[in-house]
């Protein structure tokens, strides 16, 4: 698994985002999944989306978590992903 987390936003994000973030890092690492991030920020959310998705497809991630920087979320969200058998 290539993982890439991807993160378009504004120019913000919130407290509560910060820590699942944090908290979800933390435990990729102690799994020892290998993951990127890619933190994009711009008024043009959509063109954030698409620099993320470029890189995905241009490096070769096999998988994409796309959040929210507004999101709450466990710390096994991409444990419930995956355990849904889609791409």
């Amino acid at each position: 698994m290539k993982l890439l987390i991807g993160m378009p936003s504004l120019d913000y994000m919130h407290t509560d985002t910060v820590r699942c973030l944090s908290d979800l890092i933390i435990r990729l690492t102690k799994n020892g999944i290998p993951f990127d991030l890619d933190l994009e920020s711009g008024t043009l959310v959509y063109k954030a989306r698409d620099r993320i998705a470029s890189k995905a497809i241009n490096e070769e991630y096999t998988h994409v978590l796309w959040l929210d920087s507004d999101m709450i979320f466990s710390t096994d969200i991409l444990d419930d992903l995956m355990f849904c058998g889609k791409d």
